[in-house]
């Protein structure tokens, strides 16, 4: 399973694999969702331990001041700082306080930026997920943090910072000003609140500590089909809304297509489902800003924004795994799906290896039956007024072109029963109904003696876009790999 890292938008994936554990020495199945979750954990369990570890060189180092003031202090009191050797002690004392002091500063700004990375990583994800498991859990979240700072005291706390970063502000600007003698006295006045600033971020520092703790695990690494599908809504909506702005009504049409299978998008749910968020979407924006009323921008949403069924792309599941009766049967699930939000169809055959743009006929693609579906959902919304632009096609038959250097005119007329006629004898027409590649229209893989002569008496030596051996696969007739 492709996944995207929802922060940075690094891509990696995950697979299925089997590991033994270490407590009951079994083998256990690990699912790509199972590993997604692992990742997610682990990868917070990090951010959680950085913070952490911030937090306990900080109370080391703060235990260290706290032995060389007690030291200092036994000095003084028993009257050992006019000793040459305690003084020396004492003057060393107070240089190491304050480089301690500086580094527990330094730490500081480390854990408040780290603090402050981890809550908007939490809070991206927050804003992405679709897991509405997490989304219970960061409600609780809310409230545990909101007790966490009245236990902490956090406003009140943030208040004291503010008074006492601002009596320092003063000292400062007193002492210069000040003689010799005040500056001595105002110096200590802000050692102390100095002290008290300190005390007093390290109890904030705490508070944040123990709010992260509260963290339920966010969705950093989220599935790409997931990402895709938000991403393109939200693209689709603002193309869509600078196009508006521009043509109004007589915007083009933006309908977004399916790719390969196992690639985002590439089933019609996911296509559908990206079509109907970037609609709503799209709607509540001219609802909001244009002051379009609802129902109407319901209408343009529907009018302008819409998917395009490659029956080409969605035929290649074969290659996924499906095959025969599962396949067509797949493949007809899928266009019902889509079907509503389709508005442009991409008409196309192939055998389901390979995108060939043969036309339709020359290879396995149920392509009646699809048309079948889409046309009579169509006639249903039509009749319902619900179809706001009218669907097109486009056949892609150009294959044919580049493999066999023929015009697929002929075949793709005929197939579509189009009034192509001759006149015969006595001026009645009638259809044509000797194509050059009628030897197609069966499901069967039938050839003419010509692709035999031409390329052997196998698949393996067929081009691949008609029907023939896909390099690196196993043989369809002797299942040995191909070279």
């Amino acid at each position: 399973m492709g996944i995207v890292n929802s922060i940075t938008g690094q891509v990696d994936r995950v697979e299925y694999e089997k590991k033994f554990s270490i407590t009951d020495g079994k083998e256990h199945i690990w699912t790509p969702h199972k590993r997604l979750e692992s990742l997610n954990s682990t990868q917070w369990d990090e951010e959680k331990l950085k913070i952490f570890s911030y937090q306990k060189e900080i109370d080391e180092l703060k235990q260290r001041i706290t032995l060389k003031e007690k030291q200092n202090e036994a000095i003084e009191k028993t009257g050992l700082a006019n000793n040459e050797e305690y003084t020396r002690t004492l003057i060393k004392n107070k240089q190491d306080i304050d480089l301690l002091t500086k580094h527990i500063h330094n730490v500081h700004q480390h854990l408040d930026s780290s603090v402050s990375e981890t809550f908007n990583k939490f809070q991206k994800a927050l804003s992405t997920t679709r897991d509405k498991e997490f989304k219970q859990e960061a409600e609780e979240f809310e409230k545990s943090k909101e007790k966490i700072k009245k236990e902490f005291s956090y406003n009140e706390i943030n208040t004291n910072i503010h008074k006492v970063e601002q009596q320092l502000r003063t000292l400062e600007e007193q002492a210069r000003n000040a003689s010799e003698e005040e500056r001595k006295k105002l110096q200590e006045n802000y050692n102390q609140l100095k002290d008290v600033a300190l005390d007093l971020r390290f109890q904030k520092t705490k508070e944040a500590v123990t709010e992260i703790t509260a963290m339920p695990t966010p969705d950093i690494w989220r599935p790409i089909s997931e990402f895709a599908i938000d991403n393109t809504a939200k693209t689709m909506k603002e193309v869509m809304l600078r196009s508006y702005e521009k043509f109004k009504e007589n915007s083009p049409v933006l309908a977004v297509e399916n790719f390969w299978p196992n690639t985002p998008m590439s089933t019609a749910q996911d296509l559908k489902k990206v079509v109907e968020e970037a609609r709503k979407a799209f709607a509540e924006e001219l609802v909001q800003k244009k002051n379009i009323p609802e129902e109407k921008a319901q209408q343009l949403a529907e009018k302008f924004i819409a998917a395009t069924w490659d029956i080409g792309h969605i035929y290649n599941l074969r290659k996924a795994g499906y095959e025969g009766k599962e396949l067509e049967q797949e493949v007809i699930k899928q266009t019902k799906e889509v079907a509503p939000v389709v508005r442009h169809v991409h008409v196309t055959d192939n055998f389901g290896f390979h995108d060939s743009h043969l036309p339709p006929g020359m290879g396995h693609v149920p392509v009646a039956q699809i048309m079948k579906e889409l046309d009579d959902k169509w006639q249903e919304l039509r009749a319902k007024g619900q179809l706001q632009i009218e669907p097109r096609s486009i056949i892609e038959g150009g294959g044919l072109i580049v493999e066999i250097g023929q015009d697929p005119t002929l075949s793709l007329l005929g197939f579509f029963n189009s009034p192509l006629y001759n006149l015969g004898t006595g001026g009645k027409g009638y259809w044509q109904a000797d194509t050059p590649f009628g030897h197609y229209r069966t499901l069967s893989m039938e050839f003419p003696q010509q692709h035999f002569n031409l390329y052997g008496s196998s698949f393996t030596t067929l081009p691949k876009e008609l029907g023939g051996q896909v390099g690196g696969e196993k043989s369809r007739f002797s299942d040995t790999p191909m070279n």
